[in-house]
């Protein structure tokens, strides 16, 4: 069986059960002969369906070249083996491959999901982005981008690439499951900020600047930003934290106690305004801030997904 040739061809190795043709067949004629009514059923058809729902195809020219069917059918393989346990023997194929077919969206995804799978999160979370850059419609790739960043506790960027996936996927099953993800957050960020999504993706922008300001130690600025969050979300744990910050790295401890008494009233085990206020309480307005760094928090790791 291992040197039976493809009986329509009658040159590549037959490496596929083909029920269309009820015998073995090559990747390149299993890709160039495929129909919807008698392959439907066809993991190779379902999977390369699934592939060209990711990928925007000019209307002038709605074909997809035999050579990249067959590109489609062989990093499926490779992604099977990486499902079957052998995530690096899978990707050693896939960077081979990857030099024969440089910028390929989708050779870039099946190694992202080879290091997925490692728990490589950075070499994935690289792999996947690298894939978005070359498509920015791949619909896939920002899904595992949305489920790595929420293992990795990044709302935010979770809930953006998730959005890519409803915006860009024709996927009916890929959608539901992204809905129903999205539908979570608005949970957990009603129950952590009393808001929704959107409000919370609008208000994420001003925290983001405020965080650069106080990261440039431009304290009073960053108060002032952090502000313009509470006016939204008053409860919103991790600007009362960072103002409280700023107020001691100004000297002003007894605001930034008030601050920090505000954030452990909502969360009692917050250890950063903890640690801020064990640091401020002996200290007396005016006194020198301490030379240790105190502690900051950003937006998006809620402690709600956490307990999730």
């Amino acid at each position: 069986m291992a040197n039976r040739r493809c009986i329509l061809c009658k040159t590549r190795k037959a490496s596929r059960q083909c029920s269309k043709f009820d015998t073995f067949i090559c990747s390149v004629c299993c890709a160039e002969n495929r129909d919807e009514e008698r392959c439907s059923g066809c993991t190779h058809f379902k999977a390369a369906e699934n592939y060209r729902s990711t990928k925007t195809i000019p209307k002038k020219d709605k074909s997809i070249n035999p050579v990249e069917l067959e590109l489609i059918d062989i990093v499926d393989d490779f992604l099977e083996l990486a499902e079957s346990g052998r995530p690096r023997q899978a990707r050693k194929e896939l960077e081979k491959l990857n030099n024969l077919y440089p910028d390929n969206e989708l050779i870039y995804f099946a190694i992202g999901v080879t290091h997925f799978f490692q728990k490589n999160n950075q070499k994935a979370e690289s792999c996947f982005k690298r894939a978005i850059e070359i498509s920015p419609s791949y619909a896939e790739a920002h899904f595992n981008l949305g489920a790595l960043y929420k293992l990795e506790l990044e709302l935010y960027k979770s809930v953006i690439h998730f959005q890519k996936v409803c915006e860009f996927s024709d996927d009916t099953d890929l959608v539901m499951k992204t809905k129903s993800i999205l539908a979570s957050y608005e949970d957990v960020i009603k129950e952590s900020d009393g808001t929704d999504l959107n409000t919370f993706l609008k208000t994420h922008e001003t925290f983001t600047r405020a965080f650069a300001e106080l990261e440039q130690k431009n304290w009073e600025q960053a108060i002032e930003t952090f502000k313009k969050v509470l006016r939204i979300i008053p409860d919103h744990l991790a600007s009362l934290g960072n103002i409280g910050m700023c107020y001691g790295r100004l000297a002003q401890y007894t605001k930034a106690i008030t601050y920090l008494d505000r954030a452990l009233e909502i969360d009692p085990e917050y250890e950063p305004a903890i640690n801020n206020k064990t640091q401020f309480s002996v200290l007396q307005d005016g006194d020198p801030p301490p030379e240790a760094e105190t502690v900051v928090t950003n937006y998006g790791k809620l402690r709600a997904i956490m307990r999730g």
